[in-house]
């Protein structure tokens, strides 16, 4: 019989503590999740190598994150479709990625806007750092 009362009485302080984990604030060194979260868009963009503008439908997926030491880190990808002003149809790829630490702030931002037939592809990488000054746009042409 004793063994029958243990068994309840076990599963209760079971869910007793189970529920009073979730009740319990987290430690404060413990960082927050990050924040993600995926749109549709319109986007523009040109293409530098032939001067085409260049629009269509992307999917954006931005993810926001405070990390334990209090920098936040933000970082979007894009993938889409689109068609420019003479015509010709592209893929657009694009990636970002932010970091603010103290007062000082990184970006590095990479778009490419690559031809589906016989227009040139165009990649352009974006460095930006407040800690030491660089600023810099790297355009490329290819194909």
């Amino acid at each position: 019989m004793t063994g029958v009362i243990m068994r309840p009485n076990f599963r209760i302080l079971s869910l007793l503590v189970l529920l009073l984990a979730f009740l319990a604030p987290a430690s404060p060194v413990s960082a927050a999740p990050a924040d993600s979260e995926r749109t549709y868009a319109t986007f523009f963009a040109t293409n530098d190598c032939n001067g085409e503008a260049v629009t269509g439908e992307a999917i954006f997926h931005v993810v926001r994150k405070v990390q334990r030491n209090g920098d936040i880190i933000l970082n979007i990808q894009a993938h889409g479709q689109g068609v420019g002003s003479q015509g010709n149809e592209y893929v657009f790829n694009y990636k970002r990625s932010d970091r603010i630490k103290g007062g000082d702030y990184v970006r590095h931002e990479r778009v490419r806007v690559i031809s589906k037939g016989s227009a040139p592809n165009f990649m352009v990488t974006i460095i930006f750092n407040t800690a030491t000054g660089e600023s810099t746009v790297n355009p490329d042409c290819r194909g």
